[in-house]
């Protein structure tokens, strides 16, 4: 649950993007970009917890997905939204795919990366 609420404040804080391409406010733009973002946060949640809580490998990651953006590929236009639209989907998939298969990782209780003392 609190993926999901990170996602929400995630996507909130990326939607100035939104505003700098060219139809950035078409319907399909805006909920696969929104889609996508929230998505994208089980990614990196779940990429987080499964690498003993490495902040770095989470921002490489972050920095990949972002260098390689959606409008580098495709021109604005019925393709960029096609592909928005897409990408969000496709995360989502993702997204689902990692609550699902790997459930006992996210209904378990948090993993503590401190030694216990004794």
């Amino acid at each position: 649950m609190s993926t999901l609420i990170l996602g929400v404040v995630v996507s909130g804080w990326h939607v100035p993007i939104l505003f700098l391409e060219e139809d950035g406010l078409r319907a399909p733009i805006v909920v696969g970009y929104l889609l996508g973002s929230v998505a994208v946060t089980f990614w990196y949640t779940w990429l987080f917890n499964h690498t003993g809580g490495s902040v770095l490998i989470t921002l490489v990651s972050h920095a990949a997905q972002g260098t390689i953006t959606i409008g580098g590929f495709w021109s604005a236009g019925a393709d960029f939204a096609q592909a928005n639209l897409l990408f969000g989907l496709v995360a989502s998939a993702v997204a689902i795919g990692l609550v699902l298969f790997d459930r006992k990782a996210w209904r378990g209780p948090a993993a503590s990366y401190f030694p216990r003392k004794k």
